[in-house]
């Protein structure tokens, strides 16, 4: 993994290499794409799945309350419905969770991503957004754009460190300990990172739908189109050195600063 958000990782089985004929690819993309777009324009609804009983089991057959974005309620789950230029779909019982830890979410899916041979970059719109076992994020932060305008709610603070490399046990000053230059006080704004790096996304894909990174080029099978003929984005990783597979142990700040943005 390239990065966690707070010093963890762990070992994940090997992920299967998926794939595809070229209209396979061709298929997956745009219909993905009609997803997307189906979110960023409004195209959509959420429908209480427990509206009485939040807790409970019970699906509701009937009745359910349908909402707007602005409307949900965190905790809740909901049914999830979008129709948009023939595309339409539903993703059943995800649960709304507000703004809470979606920093540190967005974080390890980007590391599940970079390790994922289908995926092969520390995050990837078309992928995140066609993938289920990343649905849960994808639609917190795609609820946060449309509520917030931004993928993670601008006033989040800036976690504190628990502990000081200048105290002792005991809490005095360490009397010979030189500050290290690169030490600081807090955590890396990882909110404002991911808003930095998603917000942007967002907003290209909103304003022109191929302004987006390619679902398969960094791939292990690749992208199957011929040559310039590919509708979406292909961004060389040779030109984004955080990126390219190679430098692992660049640390979060890095990673955002050099502009990557693997969308």
């Amino acid at each position: 993994m390239m990065f966690a958000p707070f010093g963890f990782g762990f070992g994940q089985p090997a992920v299967p290499v998926q794939t595809y004929t070229l209209d396979q690819q061709r298929a997956l993309a745009a219909s993905t794409l009609r997803k997307v777009r189906a979110f960023l324009l409004g195209a959509y609804r959420f429908e209480a799945r427990y509206a009485d009983y939040p807790n409970d089991r019970v699906s509701i057959q009937s009745g359910g309350v349908v909402l707007g974005a602005a409307q949900l309620v965190a905790g809740v789950r909901y049914n999830v419905f979008w129709d948009y230029q023939g595309e339409s779909g539903s993703e059943i019982g995800w649960k709304f969770r507000g703004d809470s830890g979606l920093p540190d979410s967005v974080c390890t899916m980007e590391d599940s991503m970079a390790d994922d041979p289908n995926v092969g970059v520390p995050g990837n719109l078309l992928q995140m957004a066609a993938s289920i076992s990343r649905a849960q994020t994808f639609y917190d932060v795609i609820v946060n754009y449309e509520i917030y305008g931004s993928v993670v709610k601008p006033e989040e603070p800036r976690p504190k460190r628990e502990s000081n490399p200048d105290q002792k046990a005991d809490g005095q000053p360490e009397k010979d300990h030189q500050p290290d230059e690169d030490y600081e006080d807090e955590e890396p704004d990882y909110a404002g990172m991911v808003a930095t790096k998603w917000n942007a996304i967002f907003e290209r894909v909103k304003a022109d739908e191929h302004d987006v990174e390619c679902m398969f080029v960094h791939s292990r099978q690749g992208c199957l189109a011929p040559a310039g003929t590919c509708q979406f984005k292909h961004t060389s990783l040779a030109d984004n050195p955080p990126s390219d597979g190679v430098s692992r142990t660049m640390n979060a700040f890095d990673y955002y600063s050099m502009g990557w943005d693997s969308d």
